[in-house]
């Protein structure tokens, strides 16, 4: 009778009356031994009978032989923790918002009280409130209806609801509605479907080891029902729509170039990243227009949200809004917009490029976050703890190419070049979430060594002439010992040049970023990338145990 001297599958096996369909759902998927190993620790989310019965109605079948098998091992994946979770944890977790220990299948359990129809428009989601808010529901689809029982090899938890895997790709998705038939095929006309249906991608190491790589694509996505109140009911149509608004000169795309006309559309239509709503729109002061680059090069869309209501590309003559945000895929995020929003080319906007914000750069972190159970750690919010992770050159959590470094000879210990969460902010007096005042929670940490270096690609910046300022972090224990400027990086940004003197430590308690201006004046002739190179001119570099730097973005404000 005593339970903890049972293994998961046995304590199922004693209740058949709950269980026996998922005992069953094991044995197709082929975990059921898995589970019955007294040596494998595991947390299972067992669905009961009627949890069973009520997914084989979705499915529409009438046994389990009937699914798919790679399928069924995917759900029965989603529904298993490598280590146990006990109840207490659990809350924990609740009031967190998620599990930070991966599935067996490679995501992270989302928890709440309540479930809300999320399958709807933006506007009517608004409206919709939260149902049955006494539950604990898991992803939003399963009910908690028993916690934690206590076995010999983990946990077993009782729940109402089959969780569905996200397996679906942003292609899968769109096909699923059946209501984006010209976008696919304008997809598949510009070649872009198979590398749209990518979710992973694996980087073979000179070692033999590999490393796999998140992949992630936000699409806005245009319905046929737009696209037919502009008379468009296939991809020749768009062309055709696109060469008559190119007349004006508005749409960015010249029919002389027709066979990329499509092509150049489409990536217009498409971000780097997993970028739901509230990333696109963010910004740090309201009614602030944001720019985003696209996958069309030199090429960007703007947000900006005035009274609730977000305006895409809102300075044009084609504005439109969000009207299904945040359809969630395996490999990113899919938006559906009111227009067909054709390439446009806004004013200069003030722009916060923040050196750690790309994508190759949030795949390493959150891998880094998977393998050691912190969730995707790049969004998470800030915690008690300084987490740093290194972005070398052949590192196991992920390949970096937003950059390249030299190093030469540093002598502290620091990383080279490294990811740095900045821990929550415990001082009330202080406006930040983090205790430094970094911009999105992070700062980027530089130890090359006196003339090390490092290059990056600036993000999309659109013609005109900018200020360009230079902000980041002091770090205290240096604060009495380097006092002052002192600490020269040269910096060159195309064909600017300056000797920009950083201070090496704060004297106020209360504020750890700060930062001035790199150049008074910079024109840029046509929109497009630049390139960024900071060259490390301090001897300390190479000769202070202590010395790093800690670099946190770089605004570029219009001027008139």
């Amino acid at each position: 009778g005593d339970d903890t001297k049972l293994t998961n599958i046995a304590y199922m096996e004693k209740h058949p009356e709950t269980y026996s369909m998922f005992l069953d759902f094991l044995h197709r998927a082929d975990y059921y031994n898995a589970l019955n190993d007294a040596s494998t620790t595991t947390t299972v989310f067992a669905p009961d009978n009627d949890a069973m019965k009520a997914f084989m109605e979705q499915k529409s079948i009438s046994s389990l032989e009937e699914l798919d098998s790679i399928y069924s091992r995917q759900v029965i994946q989603v529904h298993l923790l490598r280590q146990a979770v006990t109840e207490n944890s659990f809350i924990q977790y609740l009031n967190e918002g998620s599990i930070s220990i991966p599935t067996v299948f490679g995501d992270y359990l989302q928890l709440a009280y309540g479930y809300v129809n999320t399958d709807v428009d933006d506007d009517e989601r608004a409206d919709a409130r939260r149902q049955d808010t006494l539950s604990i529901y898991i992803n939003n689809m399963a009910s908690v209806r028993e916690m934690a029982h206590q076995t010999a090899n983990g946990m077993v938890y009782r729940v109402g609801g089959v969780i569905r895997p996200l397996i679906e790709t942003v292609i899968d998705k769109l096909h699923d509605y059946g209501t984006y038939t010209v976008m696919l095929d304008a997809i598949e006309d510009a070649g872009l479907t198979e590398e749209l249906e990518i979710a992973t991608d694996t980087v073979w190491q000179p070692d033999g080891s590999y490393v796999v790589n998140q992949v992630r694509y936000t699409v806005m996505a245009v319905d046929d029902e737009t696209f037919k109140q502009e008379d468009i009911s296939s991809v020749d149509d768009l062309e055709n729509w696109l060469a008559m608004k190119d007349e004006g000169g508005k749409s960015g795309i010249s029919r002389s170039d027709s066979a990329s006309v499509i092509k150049r559309y489409v990536l217009y239509h498409i971000f780097d990243g997993s970028l739901d709503k509230s990333a696109l729109t963010y910004t740090a002061t309201a009614g602030e227009i944001k720019l985003t680059d696209t996958r069309q090069p030199n090429e960007i869309i703007t947000f900006q949200t005035l009274v609730g209501e977000t305006f895409i590309n809102g300075e044009s003559d084609e504005p439109c809004c969000f009207v299904r945000s945040d359809i969630q895929a395996a490999n990113g995020y899919i938006h559906k917009i009111s227009g067909v929003l054709p390439i446009f080319c806004p004013e200069p906007q003030e722009v916060i490029w923040d050196f750690c914000n790309s994508t190759d750069v949030i795949s390493l972190v959150n891998n880094y976050g998977a393998k050691n159970n912190l969730g995707n750690l790049f969004e998470t919010p800030c915690d008690v703890t300084e987490y740093t992770v290194s972005m070398v050159r052949n590192n196991a959590y992920g390949t970096i190419t937003s950059f390249e470094y030299q190093i030469a000879s540093p002598k502290s210990s620091q990383q080279n070049v490294a990811f740095f969460k900045c821990k929550a902010n415990t001082d009330p007096t202080y406006e930040s979430d983090n205790s430094l005042g970094a911009y999105l929670n992070n700062l980027l940490i530089v130890n090359l060594g006196y003339t090390g270096s490092i290059t990056f690609t600036t993000p999309t910046r659109i013609k005109g002439t900018y200020q360009v300022e230079f902000y980041y972090a002091g770090w205290k224990p240096l604060a009495k010992k380097f006092y002052g400027p002192g600490s020269t990086v040269k910096i060159t940004l195309d064909d600017y040049i300056v000797k920009y003197q950083m201070w090496k430590g704060w004297a106020t308690t209360k504020v750890d970023v700060g930062g001035g201006i790199l150049f008074p004046s910079v024109e840029f002739e046509s929109t497009g990338t630049h390139d960024f190179k900071a060259v490390i001119m301090d001897a300390a570099a190479s000769t202070n145990a202590n010395y790093y730097q800690r670099w946190d973005y770089i605004k570029f404000t219009p001027i008139p």
